[in-house]
């Protein structure tokens, strides 16, 4: 026993011998700072090539190659870096990150016992202050001039130098950049210099008042960094002139932040996507993949899945059409109450998939404005997904997908899914019922003979003409026409129209250049879904559309026209004029963009901005009330009108002139709660208007969901007090 333990000393000295010797040779070679660099390259930026690798650890020129290969090997023996020999990239090992953590540490408390400046950066690391790193990031951020960089940097030195801190964070050496830029007359660097984010404050205001967001944390994360990119888009992407007249109010863009990336409309043909299972390709590797849809249940698990994957590869709305034909294959021996089931499924596991980021209406360093207790079948909830149905083709389908949504509704206290029915001869009584009971608990619901729209009215481009089965829509702008008319002269519409096409021919050159701007970021790989399943990146097609905003306001009370036959043929002649010139410039660039007038949570800004400049009594409704947006029509008058009433004349004109289309709202009354007088209501609309919106004012518990029954106090199922409109 004793000889096997002396066996074993020489062995374990031997071990320690040679750990001691390793340690020692790990010890010398991290005293050199090179070796320090090349390992935080490699954990910052994970596998790289021995090319970037030399690049980004600071061995720029030639000269410099010989220490760089000296140092890696160096590294490479010490197991602190490692080869992959078949991609011929380098990682740091276990080891080496013990290492480096260890030297950061160490060098930290070296600053902290120095009493030199240091610097807090926003990656959690602290540093020596260098002013060669302020002269480096002027050089290549703003691509200034190498000379005039390190004047500049001299100047941010002595200023800092001059307060006498002994730490300061790299937002402020920025800020000080900033200032001696702006102080020197150079803003143009300065733009480029810009630092994105939120106050302090208003992070925390936001965090302090978890009521305004709907969707917990989430909503706040989503908010923040919409914020970030709305910045990036004012201060770094648009046109100058396109900003200005957007801080102006004289136009409005829904959704800022995502402008130069997403669409705002998808339209897609789920049959023609998934009738052979689901082709996601590499990306989305979090999704399931369902190879072949056999089965009922195959289609509701991908139909929820590629309604999720759509939903974050678009600013507002995917409406998906072919779901009838996607089924009829599939269910030919399932009861309708099977499916009907099976598409709630879809709808109910996809309700939350959508991101809720908040357009930007206002302020976007401001928190999203709390949750009404009232809303609007219609109304902004984020992104949504519309299902298309055309009546007529399979009348048993078209029953369980509107009993489904019915369903849905019923458990959704915001539905964030709506339903576009497209009717023609047949009419509408198929499924009248179904639709008026959605309608009365705030589903979101088009009726429309327009082949292919969006739930706002909105047309978009024909899916054909992609030879596709995807079809993008750009439609996020809005024009402030009671702007316009504000320094004209009553009654003078000719200058109102030519101040207007003035504006359309800057408008169309963004939007061309925004088109140009989505497509490449597709190409990139932002929006990888849409890239697989649409050959729009050849075809160089999507529709562009602008929307007019205020229209009644503009005519009938600040041009001062009345509500007669000369008022009517101004808004006629105004239309004509501006789809005209819409054309006619669009043909310059060889592209298309029609006028609409529809929704826009532009309406609102407008009216405030206008308010707070001119005044309450030019706004004429006062600056709390949106201006128009297309037209609204009201249901418990509707028995009296015919084709022939000049409302509805009218309507049918301006539908009939703008080539993007119109969007007509039915307002059902509030305290309207039979199904059968609705029912009414609506197929009484499908006689007069080709496209509309049935919708009515819903009251919604802001603790419990509740939203059966009208209230106005206190929810009847939990007696939670309502919070202010």
């Amino acid at each position: 026993m004793e000889s096997k333990r002396a066996k074993d000393v020489p062995k374990k000295n031997i071990q320690n011998k040679h750990t001691s010797k390793r340690m020692s040779s790990i010890f010398r070679s991290m005293s050199n700072m090179n070796r320090i660099e090349i390992l935080r390259v490699l954990y910052s930026k994970g596998s790289v090539t021995y090319t970037d690798l030399k690049d980004y650890a600071g061995f720029a020129t030639k000269k410099e190659s010989g220490k760089f290969a000296y140092h890696l090997r160096d590294l490479i023996k010490l197991a602190l870096v490692e080869k992959n020999k078949s991609e011929r990239r380098y990682n740091i090992t276990n080891q080496g990150k013990l290492v480096l953590d260890l030297a950061d540490r160490i060098e930290s408390n070296v600053f902290m016992e120095s009493g030199k400046l240091q610097v807090r950066s926003s990656n959690s690391s602290i540093s020596e202050f260098k002013k060669q790193r302020i002269v480096q990031s002027l050089v290549k951020e703003a691509n200034m001039p190498y000379e005039l960089a390190e004047k500049i940097t001299k100047d941010v030195e002595n200023k800092i130098h001059k307060y006498e801190i002994s730490y300061i964070t790299g937002s402020l050496i920025r800020d000080m950049v900033n200032f001696v830029l702006l102080e020197a007359g150079h803003e143009e660097y300065r733009s480029k210099l810009v630092r994105l984010g939120m106050p302090i404050y208003d992070v925390q205001k936001m965090l302090a008042n978890p009521q305004n967001m709907d969707g917990g944390i989430d909503d706040a994360i989503a908010h923040a960094g919409h914020g970030v990119f709305v910045e990036n888009v004012i201060f770094g992407t648009m046109q100058k002139d396109t900003v200005d007249r957007y801080m102006a109010g004289l136009i409005h863009i829904s959704n800022l932040g995502t402008w130069p990336t997403l669409p705002d409309v998808l339209f897609v043909n789920i049959k023609d996507i998934l009738d052979k299972g689901m082709d996601i390709g590499g990306r989305y590797s979090f999704a399931s993949r369902i190879s072949k849809l056999s089965h009922l249940e195959d289609v509701s698990s991908s139909l929820s899945v590629m309604m999720q994957i759509f939903s974050k590869e678009v600013s507002d709305e995917v409406v998906i059409s072919g779901l009838p034909q996607l089924l009829a294959k599939r269910c030919e021996d399932r009861s309708d109450e099977e499916i009907k089931q099976g598409i709630v499924r879809a709808l109910v596991t996809s309700s939350v998939a959508a991101s809720s980021y908040v357009s930007t209406a206002d302020d976007a360093s401001l928190p999203p404005p709390p949750r009404h207790h009232t809303t609007h079948g219609e109304d902004n909830a984020g992104k949504t997904t519309s299902i298309r149905i055309n009546l007529g083709l399979d009348a048993r389908l078209e029953r369980c997908i509107v009993g489904a949504y019915l369903e849905y509704v019923k458990m959704t206290p915001r539905p964030r899914v709506g339903l576009v029915i497209g009717y023609d001869k047949d009419g509408i009584e198929s499924v009248s019922s179904l639709v008026s009971e959605a309608v009365l608990l705030g589903g979101r619901i088009l009726f429309t003979k327009s082949p292919q729209v969006s739930s706002r009215g909105v047309a978009g481009g024909s899916l054909s003409k992609a030879d596709s089965s995807l079809s993008m829509a750009l439609q996020s702008i809005s024009i402030n026409l009671p702007n316009l008319a504000r320094e004209i002269g009553d009654g003078d519409v000719d200058y109102f129209m030519a101040r207007l096409v003035l504006m359309l021919k800057p408008i169309i050159t963004s939007l061309v250049m925004r088109k140009k701007d989505v497509f490449d970021a597709t190409r990139r790989g932002l929006n990888p879904q849409i890239a697989r399943h649409t050959n729009q990146m050849q075809h160089g097609y999507a529709s562009m559309t602008i929307n007019l905003v205020g229209l009644k306001e503009a005519v009938f009370e600040i041009l001062g026209f009345s509500y007669n036959r000369k008022g009517r043929e101004a808004v006629q002649n105004i239309l004509n004029y501006a789809v005209h010139a819409g054309t006619n410039y669009a043909k310059d660039y060889g592209e298309r963009v029609d006028i609409c007038m529809a929704d826009s949570d532009g309406a609102d800004r407008f009216a405030k901005l206008d308010g707070k400049k001119y005044g309450k009594h030019v706004v004429g409704h006062g600056d709390a009330v949106p201006y128009s947006q297309g037209l609204n029509f009201d249901a418990s008058k509707l028995a009296s009108y015919t084709n022939k009433s000049p409302s509805i004349t009218l309507c049918n004109k301006i539908n009939r002139t703008l080539n993007a289309g119109l969007q007509v709202r039915l307002m059902v009354p509030k305290n309207e709660t039979d199904p059968a007088a609705v029912k009414k209501m609506i197929e009484k609309m499908a006689t007069l208007i080709p496209t509309f919106i049935p919708t009515k004012p819903i009251t919604i518990c802001p603790e419990c969901g509740f939203k059966e029954k009208p209230f106005d106090k206190k929810c009847p199922k939990c007696q939670a007090p309502l919070r202010s409109v």
